[in-house]
């Protein structure tokens, strides 16, 4: 099973042959939900749906916090932009 391209920020890690982990990997931020990383979220279960092996994902976060919701971000893309512009995670 090969792991998918580096992530910005979020770590993969093989469990056992059907299952993964996610992590996010923003502590600084308690992982608050940037544009990037809906991104990359959508990149990695991307890949776990295409290995046919993984049957489970199991998603947490690096540092004290799993996610603080949002990131506020003053200006730049938001991740509304994104959905708006076609890149759903539903889609995966």
């Amino acid at each position: 099973m090969s792991l998918p391209l580096q992530l910005r920020t979020i770590l993969i890690k093989r469990l056992s042959e059907g299952a993964v982990l996610f992590s996010y990997n923003q502590p600084k931020i308690s992982n608050a939900f940037t544009v990037q990383q809906y991104l990359d979220l959508r990149d990695a279960l991307t890949w776990a749906r295409e290995e046919g092996a993984i049957r489970a994902v199991v998603i947490t976060g690096k540092g004290k916090h799993y996610c603080a919701g949002k990131a506020m971000v003053p200006q730049g893309d938001t991740i509304e932009q994104e959905v708006d512009a076609g890149g759903e995670l539903a889609e995966v």
